[in-house]
This record gives C-alpha cells, structure tokens and sequence, in this order.
C-alpha cells in the first residue's frame, strides 16, 4: 500500500521539480521581473543605484553616472508618481537589438502617471554573464490608446545624456 503511494508522490515530486527548474533556467521567462525590478529601483528614486545595476550597454552611452540622475529626476519630476503599470508586449531579439550583440529583450509598459496620465515605458534588457540588466529606457506619451506599442525610434539613438523633452528620456543602445 505505501509502495502504491510512494511511487506517484515521488514521480509529481520529479516532475514539479524538473518543471520549476525549465521555467527557472529560461532566461526569457526572468527578463520581465529584472526589468521590473530595475523600474521599481527608479520608481523609487534610487537613480544613482539603478545605474549600477545596469548593463554594458547603458554605460556605453552614457558615460557618466550623473548625467543618467540628472535626467531621470527631470522626467520623473515632470511625471508624478506611478499610478500604475502593466506589461503591454516584448520583443525578444537573440542576435540583439541596435548595435548590441547578445540575447536582448525589448518590454513595453502602458503606465499611468500622476501629472502626464498615460505614457508608454519601453526597458531594453541585455541578457549578461545570465543575468538580464537594463541597457535602454525610453519613454513618451500615449498617443493613440489602440496603438500597439513599438519599439521606437529613441531607442536607436542616444539623446548625449541631456533630456529635450522632459516627457521623453531615451537611453541605451543605438
């Protein structure tokens, strides 16, 4: 009798293990709560502390911790808090995106501000030694409510580390 209930409960054991171990080992699959994490390191004005937990990619293009707080505090400043933010796509790019080689992942965010209502955030995250970091944020209005978020042109260039637009900040690869 323990022998008949032994065997299954040791076979579901196998298999929730093997099955968390695959979800776990996707890099895919942990690129969302990295780029949310880091979101949530901004949201939380820790500008200089989500520098340091960027990619190469940020660094690359930004060659100066300050100019990235400087310009962060300006956007968000003119944002107001974060009311609320969903994932709205990603794109997965495994040859990279822009001139940045490697696994990469484009997620937007439809987001709701205090002071700007709806913006769209885009995060570009480079997969690194296993570890997805942020290597590119954008963000801008809302224009059109049943557009489909892209990823958008900003993301291609660098702004040289000055904001134009304090609605608009875009960092990363090009």
């Amino acid at each position: 009798m323990i022998h008949r209930l032994l065997v299954p409960f040791v076979t579901c054991c196998l298999l929730l293990t093997a099955v968390s171990r695959a979800s776990a080992d996707d890099p895919i699959n942990s690129a969302l709560p990295a780029a949310q994490t880091w979101l949530s390191t901004i949201d939380a004005g820790k500008y200089e502390e989500s520098y340091d937990m960027a990619g190469q990619g940020l660094y690359q293009k930004l060659p100066d911790k300050k100019d990235w707080v400087v310009s962060l505090k300006i956007v968000r400043e003119a944002w107001g808090p974060i009311i609320d933010r969903k994932q709205a796509q990603h794109l997965y790019q495994p040859n990279g995106i822009s001139g940045l080689n490697g696994e990469c992942m484009a997620i937007t965010f439809d987001t709701t501000t205090k002071k700007q209502g709806d913006v769209v955030e885009m995060v570009i995250m480079r997969l690194e030694d296993g570890k997805w970091r942020g290597v590119g944020y954008t963000v801008g209005a809302k224009s059109d409510p049943n557009a489909t978020p892209a990823v958008p042109a900003a993301v291609t260039e660098s702004s040289g580390g000055t904001v134009q637009n304090p609605a608009k900040a875009a960092y990363g690869a090009h």
